[in-house]
């Protein structure tokens, strides 16, 4: 009946939290047809078991309820970030790079350039991947992606004072006062004309901030 297909959906969901993904599938798959009207939900996170037990092939048709659901399911950003990560681990970035280009309006931007620049990377665009890792850690900084991007940054060629600038801009504007002081006055030597001058005044004039660099005459 529909309580006890719904008691299945329920305790595969806890079974994905909790890990235990072959339970989870066994469950998921017995409430998809009993389910009509949550067969994205059930497929969601059949699709969850599939990539927890690396059978990333699988993800793909798991997902189709989701892609199917009149209207738009609620899912489609959980799908979308599944199905990519599914695509890099087995090998197939173009897939993942299609997708996310497809579905770019249902993410987050640094969500999309994250995935794009990871896509790029293991197609050895190293063009492309410096390109997205930086808009990232540029022009999102506050972002959780940002760390990512980081630490990626660290195997392309450095980025110029001017990004950084921006970059320090961006924390400042976003409430990171802190972060934002110590990048522009570290930034300070590198910078000229206007940019320095700027970062100067943005560095002393920052709520609760007292400049602590020694700025010159």
């Amino acid at each position: 009946d529909k309580n006890g297909a719904l008691a299945l959906l329920l305790l595969g969901a806890t079974e994905d939290d909790e890990r235990q993904f072959g339970y989870a599938l066994t469950h998921l798959k017995a409430v998809q047809k009993r389910l009509p009207e949550l067969a994205d939900y059930a497929a969601y996170l059949s699709a969850v078991a599939e990539a927890g037990l690396r059978q990333f092939n699988d993800t793909e048709p798991a997902l189709q309820p989701v892609w199917q659901s009149m209207p738009a399911s609620p899912l489609v950003t959980k799908a979308v970030l599944l199905q990519a990560e599914s695509y890099l681990q087995s090998g197939n970035p173009a897939g993942a790079v299609t997708l996310v280009q497809q579905h770019a309006s249902d993410l987050r931007t640094p969500e999309a350039e994250l995935l794009l620049a990871r896509a790029y990377e293991a197609q050895n665009n190293a063009a492309g991947a410096a390109q997205d890792y930086q808009r990232i850690y540029v022009e999102y900084p506050l972002s959780k992606e940002a760390s990512d991007a980081e630490a990626a940054l660290t195997r392309y060629p450095s980025i110029s004072p001017e990004a950084l600038f921006a970059r320090g801009l961006k924390l400042e504007a976003g409430g990171d006062y802190t972060r934002a002081g110590k990048e522009l006055t570290a930034l300070l030597p590198r910078l000229s004309g206007e940019s320095y001058d700027l970062a100067r005044v943005r560095i002393e004039t920052a709520p609760g901030q007292e400049a602590q660099a020694d700025f010159g005459s």
